[in-house]
Parts: structure tokens; sequence; C-alpha cells
């Protein structure tokens, strides 16, 4: 196994990533720390890059986000009504299932405060 130079791409929205194990899509990590490459059936050092390195898929989209920031009012809204359900279900009061979905909060949370759930518009 020959060390190489370690080297840096962008992905698609131009964040650098590093070509080394622990970007590799076959790299794991046992019970007792130690990397293990699938690919080499091996245990391998944290700066290794191999010609069997493949980009770990969640490194593909980093950037890309899927949501948008979420306004600082709106999360502690969320807090405080799950932890009154919290309460409410170790109480046997409702059950897990009766809890208010994600899209009933934002609807109360915007007839209740007249505002938006995202922190830019």
């Amino acid at each position: 196994m020959k060390r190489k130079r370690i080297t840096r791409f962008k992905n698609a929205r131009g964040i650098r990533i590093l070509r080394c194990c622990a970007s590799c899509a076959h790299k794991e990590v046992d019970g007792e720390g130690h990397r293990i490459c699938h690919a080499l059936m091996l245990i391998v050092p944290n700066n290794l890059k191999c010609r069997k390195w493949a980009l770990k898929k969640a490194y593909l989209s980093a950037g890309n986000g899927g949501g948008k920031v979420k306004c600082l009012e709106y999360l502690m809204y969320v807090r405080d009504k799950r932890l009154v359900e919290q309460e409410l279900i170790e109480q046997g009061v409702i059950t897990l299932a009766q809890q208010m979905s994600c899209r009933e909060l934002r609807r109360r949370f915007n007839k209740e405060t007249g505002k938006g759930i995202y922190a830019i518009k």
C-alpha cells in the first residue's frame, strides 16, 4: 500500500473535500475506533488515499442544504410545544402518534404570530 499525497477537489456546490480515507465510501470505524477499509479489508491510517477511494454520498451533496434556515422564534416555539407534548406522553394523556406533525406546528406558528418560519426570505 503506497501512501499518496492527499489532494482536494470541489463538489458541485464548490465545497472542498479531501481525497482520503476520511471521505471514502468504503470507510467504517469499528467499536475500538479503528478505521477499516472494506475495499481493502484492512485497518488503515486516517490519511490514507488509495486507488479504491470512492466519494461518500453525503459529501457529494455537501452544501446542498435540503432546506432553509429557520428563525430562532420558530425554533423556540417548536421546542416549547414538543416539551409540553413530551410531558403529556409521559403522563399518558396522549400517545406518540397523537403529537402534532411538523406541518401542523408550522401552520399554528404562522396563525399565532403572523410570521413565517424562515430566517432569510
